[in-house]
């Protein structure tokens, strides 16, 4: 009975445990969940950052990625959440618009396309 009580407890607390952890209060609590091509993000406040030390990436933008100018931020629900950055214009080009994917079920390419374009007109 003491075996099967104490096993009950762990399992308890384990499922417990992560609850009480503090949800993100800012920007520097979230960063991408992998080391290439992210498209979601973490709280390093629940979970270790990936460690990318010993990882290379290529090059390219890839869609609803994090590449090209992506960040995670904590949201005002304070969760982690990626936002992506659309028509890829210069930072200082007052079109720059953000999107934020947290709630969005990924999107066709041809969609996000389109979207970029209608963006730019």
């Amino acid at each position: 009975m003491r075996i099967s009580l104490a096993l009950f407890s762990t399992i308890l607390l384990a499922f417990i445990a992560p609850l009480a952890v503090d949800a993100c209060t800012r920007d520097d609590h979230c960063v991408p969940s992998s080391c290439c091509h992210a498209t979601a993000c973490v709280d390093t406040t629940k979970v270790p950052a990936p460690n990318c030390t010993e990882v290379m990436c290529t090059g390219g933008c890839h869609m609803e990625s994090l590449d090209c100018g992506g960040e995670c931020r904590c949201s005002k629900s304070q969760v982690c959440s990626p936002y992506i950055r659309t028509g890829m214009p210069p930072d200082s080009s007052p079109q720059h618009q953000w999107v934020d994917l947290s709630n969005q079920p990924p999107a066709a390419p041809q969609k996000i396309i389109r979207y970029v374009k209608r963006l730019r007109k």
